[in-house]
C-alpha cells in the first residue's frame, strides 16, 4: 500500500510525468490537490477541505470566498453558475467582508506597520480615514487608490486617506 501511495503523491504533486515536475498546461499541484499556480483557488479548496469547530458550513464557505476574493478578481452574484454558491444574505456578506479586508490590506501593504493609529469618521458619503506616522506611505496610499473602488461599489462611501505626521 505505501507504493500506491507513493505513485499517488508523487502523480499528485508533480503532474503525470514525474520527470517533468508538473501537469499538461505547466502548473504544478501541491500535496492537497490545488493547483499552485491559482493561490486564490488553493486557500478557498484549503478552507473549504478543513472543519473548522465553531464554524457553520455556510460561515465556512463565507470566510473562504473572503480569502479567494481578497487577492482576485470579485465574481458577482449573478455571474456563478455553480449549485454550491451562497445565496444572496451570505454574498452581501462576503462583498462587505472583502472590500474592508482589501482596504485594510493597503494600508499596510509594506508589512511594516507605519501606521501608529488609525481614526475612521463618517461624513455624508465619505468615510474619513485619518492616521498618524511619521513614516512614508506613498506605497500605501498608491495601492489604497486601487482598493478603494471596490470599496466604493459596495459601501457607496468614498474612502478618503488623510496621513497626519505625528511626534
Amino acid at each position: 500500500t505505501f507504493v500506491y501511495f507513493t505513485r499517488w503523491f508523487v502523480t499528485l504533486t508533480r503532474g503525470n510525468n514525474p520527470r517533468r515536475g508538473s501537469n499538461r498546461n505547466g502548473s504544478r499541484r501541491n500535496p492537497y490537490g490545488c493547483k499552485t499556480v491559482q493561490g486564490k483557488r488553493t486557500s478557498y479548496k484549503i478552507i473549504m477541505a478543513t472543519e473548522m469547530i465553531g464554524l457553520s458550513h455556510r460561515e465556512r464557505m463565507i470566510v473562504a470566498n473572503v480569502v479567494r476574493f481578497h487577492h482576485s478578481d470579485f465574481i458577482y452574484h449573478g455571474q456563478r453558475t455553480d449549485e454550491e454558491w451562497l445565496d444572496q444574505d451570505s454574498y452581501l456578506i462576503v462583498a462587505k467582508l472583502t472590500a474592508i479586508l482589501r482596504l485594510a490590506g493597503a494600508l499596510d501593504r509594506s508589512h511594516k506597520q507605519k501606521m501608529k493609529s488609525i481614526k475612521a469618521q463618517l461624513k455624508e458619503n465619505q468615510l474619513l480615514l485619518s492616521v498618524d506616522t511619521q513614516e512614508d506611505i506613498t506605497l500605501e496610499k498608491g495601492f489604497f487608490e486601487v482598493k478603494e473602488e471596490f470599496f466604493q461599489e459596495v459601501f457607496s462611501v468614498d474612502p478618503v486617506l488623510k496621513q497626519r505626521k505625528t511626534l
